[in-house]
């Protein structure tokens, strides 16, 4: 399968499918920290990919995203990309 891409003017989150399914996310409104995550979990993934596709707009950020993760049980990890 094709990684897939969600990008607006609040972030930019990608689901890489390769030997270890994931799906990576940066907040593009801080560029002095910027603010990523990751996801740790596989199981359930695309079941979160599908409600992330589902609700992602204009006005969606990266807290949506991680509300979506939490409720699929999906684990992440959350960093600063600067550090």
């Amino acid at each position: 399968m094709q990684d897939q891409e969600l990008k607006n003017e609040f972030l930019c989150i990608r689901k890489i499918d390769d030997n270890m399914p994931r799906i990576r996310g940066l907040d593009l409104t801080d560029t002095n920290n910027e603010p990523s995550f990751y996801t740790k979990s596989i199981r359930g993934l695309d079941k979160a990919w599908i409600a992330i596709s589902n609700s992602f707009n204009n006005n969606t950020k990266i807290s949506n995203i991680l509300d979506i993760l939490d409720e699929h049980n999906i684990k992440y990890h959350t960093y600063c990309a600067v550090d």
